[in-house]
This record gives structure tokens, sequence and C-alpha cells, in this order.
């Protein structure tokens, strides 16, 4: 998914990440510090930690380039499962 982020503004955010162990969603205070192909280079915060497996939320630092390349965007419920699709028109 990396490879498809768009950007303009500022670089992706993270905004929450699960263990690969399950559990709850944690918040998740690390920054993305750049990106190279299909790699996001992440600086975690010192009360952060993270695990080869576990799935870490980006969010978009600004809507307008990433409206414009992914024009279907899922829709999640509160337990974060795809539950419908907006299309969106910019």
């Amino acid at each position: 998914m990396i490879r498809d982020v768009s950007f303009d503004a500022g670089l992706p955010i993270t905004v929450w990440r699960r263990s690969v162990h399950g559990g709850d969603v944690a918040p998740f205070h690390a920054r993305i510090s750049k990106l190279n192909d299909q790699h996001a280079f992440v600086d975690l915060a010192l009360s952060d930690t993270v695990e080869v497996g576990d799935l870490v939320a980006l969010g978009i630092s600004h809507p307008c380039t990433t409206h414009d390349k992914w024009q279907m965007m899922p829709l999640l419920d509160d337990e974060r499962r795809v539950i419908d699709c907006v299309r969106t028109y910019f």
C-alpha cells in the first residue's frame, strides 16, 4: 500500500497500531519521515513499540491528491471493517 500512497502537503500520518499477537488497537505516535518506493521510514516515539506483522494504520496529511488518485474509498465501521465504498468526485 505504501507504494500507492499519495502525498503533497505532508507525508502520511500514523494513526493506530494493532499487535500481531491480537488485542486492542492502540494509539500510535510514530512519524513517517520518508517514503521510498514501497517502503516507509518510521521514526518511533519512545513510548511506541512495533513488531514484524503488526498492522499500522496511516491517515492522509492532505486529501486532494489522495482523492484524486483513489476515486473509490472504503467506508469502515467502528470495528474497522469495510462495510461499503464511497465514490469521490474531484
